[in-house]
């Protein structure tokens, strides 16, 4: 059985699997034999599906000639701009107390988003 891998980068790689019984993760094998950038670096997708290594191909109903789409995993990144955040609303607490409460409007605004930014980055 013969399938198609196309990475977000537009490049495709034509990997032969013996039969549609194999595993998911028999496909990825194969994949690092061909090409290694391509392992380890994000997930496969068929029909907008996301395989799990453990199942069967025939499980997805991958068939000959299919083209399974790799997508790379994001890295998250915010829980660093969510301490800033909270950095700069305890200063602003803490100058509060020489501008006679003028700084905590602005601690107040800050808020809002420094408790959402690490739901985002989920």
């Amino acid at each position: 059985m013969q399938l198609f891998i196309r990475s977000d980068a537009g490049r495709i790689l034509t990997v032969a699997v013996a039969n549609p019984r194999s595993k998911v993760q028999e496909l990825l094998l194969l994949m690092e034999a061909k090409d290694s950038r391509l392992c380890g670096c994000g997930y496969l997708n068929y029909g907008g599906v996301p395989l799990r290594a453990s199942r069967f191909l025939m499980d997805y109903g991958i068939q000959n000639h299919a083209t399974l789409d790799l997508s790379r995993r994001l890295q998250g990144g915010c829980f660093s701009v969510s301490i800033f955040l909270w950095i700069l609303i305890f200063i602003c607490c803490l100058i509060s107390v020489c501008t006679c409460g003028l700084s905590l409007p602005m601690a107040l605004c800050l808020l809002p988003p420094a408790l959402l930014l690490p739901l985002c980055c989920l």
